[in-house]
């Protein structure tokens, strides 16, 4: 009974924590202009499919409203070998698979989800 009580939880940890995607890094305030900021997604997953997952950034000033200025749509994007996905400009290296304008991304207590 034991054995099956832990094969049971075994899996059900596995299938959690397969398919998860996190912000693994972000630079939003590089020196000089804004050129080179960058949304850095991983997934566990090599070549996971990001169908269905928005990227949102959101103006958290006191006159910004805690609202959104600007959304990423992940639909028909993959990670690649390494379950990476880059957002960012063409200054970025390597060159991001989804690219935005410079100076996108704010500076100050904003938030990304």
């Amino acid at each position: 009974m034991k054995f099956i009580l832990v094969g049971i939880v075994y899996v059900m940890m596995c299938a959690a924590a397969i398919g998860q995607l996190v912000i693994n890094e972000l630079d939003c305030d590089t020196p000089g202009i804004d050129d080179m900021e960058f949304l850095e997604l991983l997934s566990d997953v090599p070549n996971f499919p990001l169908d269905g997952y928005v990227v949102v950034f959101f103006n958290g000033s006191e006159n910004g409203g805690n609202s959104s200025y600007f959304t990423v749509d992940l639909d028909g994007y993959v990670t690649d070998v390494n379950g990476l996905l880059l957002i960012g400009s063409n200054s970025v290296s390597p060159v991001p698979q989804f690219l935005i304008p410079e100076n996108t991304i704010q500076n100050g207590a904003d938030a990304v989800a």
